[in-house]
């Protein structure tokens, strides 16, 4: 390969990888833009589409576009979470999380009873600590082992 073709390869390459950079960025501004949490800024477009920095700020028609996005989300009014139906919504999606932990916590206590039981009633000392495996056969055939615990 000569040397004027080798550069024309490495031109052309730098090319597609800028190319490719900036669709990154461009997608990860999409993405920014639809999720209203994340902060749009030029690190953050940068982050989420693993360029630095010094990338977007060399193209400023990237740098445009992400302040054109961040302010048309700035200027747009946030949702009204006081009234109506989303008040009532988000209070019963916490009525309905606390009655799921309500459930776990209760959960937990069933579990930890029962192996507060199983320990003290446990020959095996591994198995009352909680710490190792159940090393005798006999133990693991747990029809005859509770038949020979209750006797």
């Amino acid at each position: 390969m000569t040397t004027t073709t080798a550069t024309a390869a490495l031109a052309r390459y730098n090319k597609d990888r800028s190319n490719q950079k900036k669709r990154a960025v461009q997608s990860a501004l999409a993405d920014l833009v639809a999720d209203a949490r994340q902060p749009i800024t030029k690190a953050n477009v940068a982050r989420h589409a693993r360029v630095s920095r010094e990338f977007i700020h060399s193209h400023p028609e990237l740098g445009r576009m992400i302040e054109n996005a961040a302010q048309q989300i700035q200027v747009a009014p946030a949702p009204d979470i006081t009234g109506g139906a989303t008040a009532r919504s988000l209070q019963a999606q916490n009525r309905t999380f606390a009655a799921t932990i309500a459930n776990w916590k209760t959960s937990r206590h069933h579990g930890r009873r029962t192996s507060t039981t199983l320990s003290a009633s446990a020959p095996n000392r591994s198995l009352r600590s909680g710490v190792g495996y159940i090393t005798n056969p006999r133990l693991l055939d747990v029809a005859a082992y509770t038949a020979r615990v209750t006797r």
